[in-house]
């Protein structure tokens, strides 16, 4: 499954994917980003990407 239950309804990703992004994204933007995946009830689950919004910034 790769995920398993942190607190509530919120799943903490285990897999070596999930743990990829997590480490990218605290490489590139810090605190500021964030990988959450939430369990839907009666099935599913929602990913939500927490990224800063950067202005002016060349890619």
């Amino acid at each position: 499954t790769g995920a398993t239950r942190s607190s509530g309804s919120r799943l903490r990703g285990a897999g070596i994917g999930l743990t990829n992004i997590r480490q990218r994204l605290q490489h590139l933007y810090g605190e500021a980003g964030n990988l959450e995946l939430e369990q839907i009830s009666p099935a599913g689950t929602r990913a939500i990407l927490t990224l800063p919004q950067l202005i002016g910034v060349d890619a």
